[in-house]
């Protein structure tokens, strides 16, 4: 029986109650069925599913965590001694501008609008529009309101001196321009820099420069040198984000800072080629006319292998391309097909990564001959003839093959009578006539095409004519109806053991208006 290679093929074998095998990336691997949850050990037990029922009790809710079935209460509700009961701000006092309401089942008291909660109490929230004028800012500030809550900037025209210094600086229109870099690793360092506009050329010490890092990579211990420059090299790098924050201020105290990233990627992983296989493995052998498959659905690759494609390397002589069909020539599985052609084909398999490395494997096939038996004779038993007979009929049609009879002959024994004729001696069925007395042996010998033959005799005995008178017969009686008065008698199926026969016809008269003939 032939292997089906679309059969799923999961080693070990999956688990018929709960697993299933499915091709997972040209791999056959078990996966849980439907209803059935994985465990961490990897077993498939069956889900745990929520049913009425499964948690009783008046506004009960169940829920399934880590296929355990949990029963708790509905939203509005909790459990107070083993019953769900509804959460309600009855006999909750809240302070003053505060009201009740239910969170997260359970009551809370919350501050009313622009109010705040200070300790047990709900304070009004300090605001530009509660405080005098300018709401207690430094000079150069004014008070705005963020989020209900004060804050305080500089006014149009000032800028702080330093960061949370006072807004002393004039404004100037200092820009920084800085990109944020990319490096991949194994590279070991990467520069980060900023860029100052207006750029005081002449003055090459009327920037200061500070460098804070704000992020670094997880169990990073990278190296930062010129902090105080206008531009940083981090060496040691390890993959992951680096943040840092420039503060550039010039020299009357204008000042500007700017967040500048450094994003270390892993290295590449060495893309190795494909590996090609070609199943079934060790010595395939199939007999004409040949029908197989060759399946590839074990190679891999340490990425994916995105195209298979099959070809035949080698083939014998007698075998050309009108009698070998290839289907799936482009899928992991090939299906051939061959009518004609013995001997050892050579198959290729060629696969190929998303890098566009290949992989080859090839298979060699035998094609061996069909099966081709020798034809097997059968001629009529043997037949006794007695004189005058002297014809007969030898049938050899129930001779046969497995794979037709091409050739017919029929031949006489040396030792026969000489005395006889022989008609279809190359056909099935052999005519004999004119025979003597004695006995004939004929035999028939069959042909297939490759020649193979089968024999069969049988003989044909003919013996002497049986001694005797010989037996007349003048035919059918006849009816003459006037005015008939002739007609013809016949009596040539008179027959003598001698083999010679006289006939002569006379009239014997019997009742008025008949007469007999006699021979």
């Amino acid at each position: 029986e032939k292997e089906d290679a679309n059969k799923p093929k999961c080693d070990p074998e999956c688990d018929e109650d709960s697993e299933k095998c499915v091709k997972d990336n040209n791999v056959w691997k078990c996966h849980c069925k439907d209803g059935y949850f994985k465990t961490k050990d990897g077993d498939c037990i069956a889900k745990e599913v929520c049913k009425a029922g499964s948690c009783p009790g008046d506004h009960a809710a169940c829920t399934v965590v880590d296929n355990q079935i949990t029963c708790g209460c509905q939203k509005g509700y909790k459990k107070e001694k083993g019953k769900c009961t509804e959460v309600t701000c009855k006999g909750v006092s809240c302070p003053a501008h505060a009201t009740c309401a239910v969170s997260d089942n359970t009551a809370h008291c919350f501050c009313d609008k622009d109010y705040v909660a200070q300790e047990i109490f709900c304070r009004p929230v300090a605001t530009c529009t509660t405080e005098p004028k300018n709401a207690g800012c430094p000079t150069n500030e004014e008070c705005k309101n963020v989020n209900s809550k004060k804050q305080c900037f500089c006014v149009p025209g000032k800028l702080r001196a330093k960061p949370n210094g006072d807004c002393t600086a004039n404004a100037s229109a200092i820009i920084l321009k800085s990109e944020d870099v990319t490096a991949q690793l194994p590279v070991q360092s990467a520069t980060l820099s900023v860029a100052v506009t207006p750029p005081r050329t002449k003055n090459e010490n009327y920037y200061t420069y500070k460098w804070d890092q704000q992020k670094n990579p997880a169990g990073g211990s990278s190296r930062v040198d010129g902090l105080t420059k206008s531009r940083v090299t981090i060496s040691k790098l390890v993959a992951g984000e680096y943040v840092f924050l420039v503060t550039v201020i010039g020299k009357n105290n204008e000042y500007k800072t700017k967040v500048v990233k450094l994003k270390v990627l892993p290295a590449l992983k060495p893309n190795k080629p494909p590996i090609a296989v070609i199943k079934p493995a060790g010595k395939v052998s199939f007999k004409l006319p040949a029908d197989f498959s060759l399946n590839g659905i074990d190679s891999h690759d340490d990425d994916k292998i995105v195209s298979y494609a099959w070809s035949i390397e080698a083939r014998p002589v007698a075998s050309s391309e009108n009698f070998v069909k290839l289907i799936g020539e482009n899928t992991d599985t090939l299906h051939v097909k061959v009518s004609q052609g013995e001997g050892e084909f050579k198959f290729k398999l060629l696969v190929k990564d998303k890098a566009g490395l290949t992989g080859t494997a090839s298979k060699s096939v035998q094609i061996l001959a069909e099966d081709d038996f020798p034809p097997s004779a059968k001629v009529s038993s043997a037949l006794v003839l007695t004189l005058p007979k002297n014809s007969a009929v030898l049938y050899g049609n129930g001779s046969k093959d497995d794979h037709g009879i091409t050739k017919w002959e029929w031949m006489k024994s040396s030792d026969s009578p000489k005395t006889g004729d022989m008609t279809g001696t190359t056909t099935s069925n052999l005519t004999l006539a004119n025979l003597v007395e004695g006995t004939y042996t004929f035999t028939l010998t069959v042909y297939d095409k490759k020649n193979q033959k089968g024999t069969a005799s049988t003989t044909v005995t003919v013996r002497p004519a049986e001694k005797g008178p010989p037996k007349a017969d003048a035919g059918d009686n006849k009816e003459l109806v006037a005015p008939d008065r002739s007609t013809e008698l016949d009596g040539s199926k008179s027959v003598s053991p001698l083999g010679k026969t006289e006939i002569s016809l006379g009239a014997d008269s019997g009742s008025e208006g008949n007469h007999h003939a006699e021979c």
